[in-house]
C-alpha cells in the first residue's frame, strides 16, 4: 500500500482515501496478528505512525488531533512489548554473532512469547473507536496551502530536533523526538511524493529514520544491559557510531530552511 497522494491538487479528497484505506489494513492486521506474529506487529507500529503522519497532514480538518492520535498510540503500545523484545534480539544477534545466544540469555531475551498472549480483542476495541473518530473527520477541509504548511512543519521540526540533540549529545529521549518527527517528514514526502522536490528527499530521510531507529534500539538494549559491563561496552560503543551516522546524514537532509523548502514546494503545488 502506498502513501502517496492521488492528487495533491485535491488533497482533502486524497487524504481521505489514504486514511481510510491504512485504517483499514490496520485492522486486517490486528484480526490476523496471530499469523505470523512479527510481521504483523510490524506493520501494525508502522501503519500507526503512518495514520498519525497522515493526519498531521490533514491539520486544516482535525483540529483536535489528540484522540485519533490516542487511539494510534494505545494501538502501538498494545504490541510494542512484543515488538521490542524482537527488536532487541535481532540487535543481540547483529552485535555479538556466535554469542548472542548467552548474551540474550543474560538479558532475558531468549522466551520470544506466545501469539495466544496478544491483545486482539482489546486492540480491535481501540480500533473501532479510533474507526469512528476517523468517519467523522471532514477532509474535504485541507486545502494546498494547508497541506503544503504542514509538509513544511514536520521538516522544520526534524531539524530543530536534530540541532537540540547536537546540543545534547548522548540525550536518548530527545534522540527519539528526533527520530519520531524525522519519520513524519519521510511520510509526508511519500504522501507528496507527485511533488519533485518531496519525491527527491524520500530516499534521504527514509535511509536517516531507519540510522535514528537502529540508535533507538540499541538505547533500549543498552538500558537492559546496565551494570554488565563487557555486554553494556559492546553495545554503547556501537550506538555512539550510530549516532554519528544520524547526525551526518541529518545535516545533509535538513540543512534547507524551511523557508527556501515552503517556497521550492509552493512553485510546484501551486500554492
Amino acid at each position: 500500500m502506498t502513501l502517496e497522494l492521488r492528487d495533491p491538487q485535491k488533497p482533502g479528497e486524497s487524504l481521505a482515501e489514504a486514511v481510510h484505506a491504512f485504517t483499514a489494513a490496520l485492522r486486517a492486521d490486528i484480526e490476523n496478528v496471530r499469523d505470523d506474529t512479527p510481521r504483523r506487529i510490524h506493520d501494525i507500529r508502522v501503519g500507526t505512525k503512518k495514520l498519525r503522519a497522515l493526519l498531521r497532514l490533514a491539520a486544516e480538518a482535525v483540529p483536535d488531533p489528540a484522540p485519533p492520535v490516542g487511539c494510534l498510540r494505545a494501538l502501538r503500545q498494545a504490541f510494542s512489548g512484543s515488538r521490542d523484545a524482537e527488536v532487541m534480539r535481532q540487535r543481540v544477534a547483529e552485535l555479538f554473532g556466535d554469542d548472542a545466544e548467552a548474551v540474550r540469555h543474560e538479558l532475558g531475551l531468549d522466551d520470544a512469547g506466545s501469539p495466544s498472549d496478544l491483545p486482539v480483542e482489546n486492540a480491535l476495541r481501540i480500533w473501532t473507536e479510533l474507526s469512528e473518530l476517523l468517519n467523522a473527520v471532514d477532509f474535504t477541509r485541507v486545502t494546498p496551502k494547508g497541506l503544503l504548511d504542514n509538509a513544511v512543519r514536520s521538516h522544520r521540526r526534524a531539524r530543530r530536533l536534530m540541532r537540540r540533540c547536537e546540543e545534547t549529545p548522548g540525550d536518548d529521549v530527545l534522540m527519539h523526538d528526533w527520530r519520531k518527527r524525522t519519520k513524519d517528514a519521510c511520510y509526508h514526502a511519500m504522501a507528496l511524493a507527485a511533488v519533485p522536490t518531496m519525491k527527491k528527499r524520500i530516499g534521504r530521510l527514509d535511509a536517516l529514520a531507519e540510522k535514528l531507529g537502529e540508535y533507538h534500539d540499541l538505547a533500549l538494549l543498552g538500558d537492559r544491559a546496565e551494570g554488565r559491563d563487557r555486554i553494556f561496552s559492546v553495545i554503547d560503543q556501537r550506538k555512539r557510531a550510530v549516532r554519528k551516522e544520524c547526525f551526518r546524514a541529518g545535516r545533509k537532509i535538513l540543512r534547507r530552511k524551511p523557508s527556501v523548502l515552503r517556497e521550492k514546494l509552493a512553485a510546484q503545488i501551486g500554492a
